[in-house]
């Protein structure tokens, strides 16, 4: 495939539905920039196969860029490779205390609420315990509905 008047090769397709950040059309390599483009920022989204560590990660990153040659636009530019967690590049770490107080606070919340739910099936209970008590000594059923009556004496 061309891309920007020089031979790109296809690495991978993604699903038709695939969409992230947004929708692109082509992913470029660090290594695809023309040599007229030293842009210093380019992006990449990696999924880590499972029980690679982020450490070994960069190390992989280090070996292929030392394989690539001087004359490469990574090192031509002297580009630096930054690996670094989805959930760290998008939330930093002055955010990071400020979500966890919040998830603190709603944690407390669902908390005090599950508490308060409880005393008041508790009082239900303990307020009803000698309703409940007559009725079973006088043989009403549990389930029967409790109907109160009110006599007159003359």
């Amino acid at each position: 495939m061309t891309v920007t008047g020089e031979i790109a090769t296809i690495v991978g397709v993604m699903p038709r539905g695939f969409r992230f950040p947004n929708e692109q059309d082509l992913w470029l390599s660090y290594g695809a920039a023309p040599d007229n483009d030293p842009n210093p920022m380019r992006n990449a989204l990696v999924k880590l196969k499972p029980g690679i560590t982020l450490e070994r990660a960069i190390q992989d990153m280090e070996m292929i860029r030392a394989q690539l040659g001087p004359n490469s636009p990574v090192n031509k530019y002297e580009q630096q490779m930054d690996l670094i967690s989805l959930r760290d590049f998008y939330l930093h770490s002055d955010l990071k205390i400020s979500a966890m107080i919040l998830f603190a606070l709603s944690l407390l919340f669902v908390l005090v609420s599950c508490a308060n739910a409880a005393n008041l099936m508790l009082i239900d209970f303990l307020g009803l315990r000698s309703e409940v008590a007559a009725g079973l000594a006088l043989g009403i059923p549990r389930g029967a509905p409790f109907v109160g009556c009110v006599s007159k004496w003359p």
